[in-house]
């Protein structure tokens, strides 16, 4: 999708600056944590079996995934970064694995280091049928990553608007704020999405 920016009334550039200046030390805080995570390769617990359903998970391979749930494979084990075989699968588009980890006791609100949860990733990478599937089984809907980003933003701000359209209808928090006070309304608005922009404020959206 080919984003457009917009400058209103008082808009974007006015506020650029500042958001600029929190943004930076938002990102210098997140460089340094991540740094301290790459220095400590044992933070990550996960033993052979559960570093080969990560990938499996991430490649998408539900043979290998069911072998090595059977095996004893740990569905909750992560990564050094938090990533759990469901935020692998979600992120990856695979929707069986997605189904095979939440019937094996896969947790589905776990989040990565960065705040993120499987629907939001999901969410971010278009991955419509898989999103639709974690807010019917329970996802939590209002949760933030790092920089207070919901699912809900990240989808309007990627332009997917059946995705944008399930959170909507399931009720997600249209005026909630990421640590700029940026919405999901302000982002539509941004790219000039008129579909996302009418369906957010249908649902009660303010600017």
């Amino acid at each position: 999708m080919n984003h457009k920016k917009r400058v209103t009334k008082g808009g974007f550039m006015s506020r650029s600056n500042i958001i600029t200046g929190k943004l930076t030390m938002r990102l210098c805080t997140l460089i340094f944590a991540s740094s301290i995570f790459l220095l400590i390769p044992n933070l990550s617990q996960a033993n052979d079996f559960d570093q080969q359903l990560m990938a499996a998970a991430k490649n998408g391979d539900i043979v290998q995934v069911n072998a090595l749930i059977a095996d004893g494979a740990n569905v909750n084990c992560s990564d050094i970064a938090g990533n759990t075989p469901l935020i692998f699968a979600a992120k990856s588009g695979h929707m069986n694995c997605v189904r095979t980890l939440l019937e094996s006791g896969a947790h589905i609100n776990s989040q990565c280091y960065q705040g993120c949860n499987s629907l939001m990733y999901a969410a971010d990478k278009g991955h419509t049928e898989i999103a639709k599937f974690l807010i019917d089984n329970g996802s939590t809907l209002n949760a933030k990553d790092f920089y207070g980003w919901t699912a809900l933003m990240k989808s309007v701000y990627r332009g997917h608007t059946e995705i944008v359209k399930a959170l909507v209808e399931n009720r997600a928090d249209v005026n909630a704020e990421n640590y700029w006070g940026i919405t999901a309304l302000y982002l539509a608005e941004l790219y000039t999405n008129t579909e996302i922009i009418r369906l957010l404020e249908d649902a009660g959206a303010k600017k």
